[in-house]
């Protein structure tokens, strides 16, 4: 009877670990981004993504980076459109940080290969700069000037004010608006 009860715990136990990771591997496996850089991550200029919202700089709360993530994953779903947003407080080797955007976004595939429908921004609070970097599918609707424009007027006040969140959600939705 003892061994029984041992067994049927470790079954028990062993089911439950199996849901969790299979629970797991399903959300990253959703997020095309995550999925089109395997774990075995090659580039070593980049870090390696986690999702829609990457805060390297952590200067971002839980609850921020969930609701960014909720927003582009239902706009991802709806339009096929990807966004990426990146903190990080280094360019590595890069000097520019408009230039690292765009590399990022070309290392990490962001945006359907077929439609090249992709859009990053990084933010870095310790170098004081950011970009906005869009695929060749996407400057068509948000251009150069566009994207100059809600990053000067919009975003950098906030980030002035520290407030990076809100800089970011109100630079996203008025680009996601400009993107329909």
């Amino acid at each position: 009877m003892k061994f029984k009860n041992i067994l049927l715990i470790t079954i028990l136990a062993f089911s439950l670990i199996s849901c969790k990771s299979n629970s797991q591997e399903n959300f990253q496996i959703e997020n095309p981004i995550v999925k089109k850089n395997p774990t075995s991550y090659k580039g070593m200029r980049y870090p390696k993504p986690v999702g829609y919202v990457n805060d390297f700089e952590n200067i971002l709360s839980e609850t921020e980076k969930s609701e960014l993530e909720k927003l582009i994953m239902e706009y991802e779903k709806s339009t096929t459109k990807e966004i990426v947003i990146v903190t990080i407080d280094s360019t590595f080797s890069f000097n520019d940080i408009h230039r690292f955007s765009t590399e990022l976004a070309n290392e990490w595939g962001v945006g359907k290969m077929d439609k090249n429908n992709g859009l990053t921004i990084v933010v870095s609070k310790k170098l004081r700069k950011a970009a906005i970097s869009t695929g060749y599918g996407t400057e068509k609707i948000l251009t150069d000037p566009i994207c100059k424009k809600v990053l000067v007027s919009i975003m950098v006040p906030e980030f002035k004010k520290e407030e990076f969140y809100i800089g970011i959600k109100k630079g996203l939705d008025e680009l996601i608006d400009k993107w329909k």
